[in-house]
């Protein structure tokens, strides 16, 4: 961990272990012991799990690694339309692949209902941005007039999230970044104006 602060260790140390065992399972003890230092000097830097679980949970959010939809997420110039869905695809999938910090931050995402702390809410900050690209995709004429954008991208989000869940439970997270750009592909192809 050369380079990183102090906090910024206790915070990649937690995550490690918040991904691979939960919140429940993840103690201050164990994190301390990871890092060797002694519990109250763990404390010193952050004062409690929920604390340190909030600071995980919200750390690709913060820093644009999750999402961030007035860019390619490449660091490239902006997309849009179906280009930038399919990246923005492209891109989370890969980083949930690549980064303990983001599987610990959709871990406790989905664990929020055990842990007093303010969290993300599963999903919900791609939704408006992927919608708003889908309103691209109709201004540029790839998607048909009469989609329900919302409704489309509620889908693609659950398809990716479908494709997550069923990658790690057949122990197959290499697969599932491209198994959901397929699925979404699809599903864009699906809704192409006729004709």
């Amino acid at each position: 961990m050369a380079g990183m602060t102090k906090r910024e260790e206790i915070i990649q140390a937690a995550a490690e272990l918040f991904a691979s065992v939960g919140y429940r399972a993840t103690s201050y003890a164990a994190i301390a012991e990871k890092l060797g230092m002694h519990r109250n000097a763990l404390q010193h830097y952050i004062p409690s799990k929920p604390k340190l679980a909030h600071e995980v949970a919200w750390a690709p959010f913060k820093n644009g690694a999750f999402l961030a939809p007035d860019v390619s997420p490449a660091g490239g110039a902006a997309t849009r339309g179906t280009a930038a869905v399919l990246s923005i695809v492209r891109h989370v999938g890969a980083l949930y692949v690549s980064d303990v910090a983001a599987r610990a931050s959709m871990r406790l995402m989905e664990e929020r209902a055990i842990i007093p702390a303010d969290l993300p809410v599963p999903f919900r900050p791609w939704l408006g941005p992927i919608a708003g690209h889908l309103r691209e995709a109709i201004d540029d004429g790839d998607v048909d007039s009469d989609v329900d954008v919302d409704d489309l991208a509620w889908r693609i989000v659950s398809s990716f999230a479908g494709a997550r869940l069923v990658g790690e439970m057949l122990d197959e997270i290499d697969a599932f970044p491209e198994k959901a750009l397929r699925t979404t592909e699809d599903l864009l192809r699906a809704h192409r104006p006729q004709g």
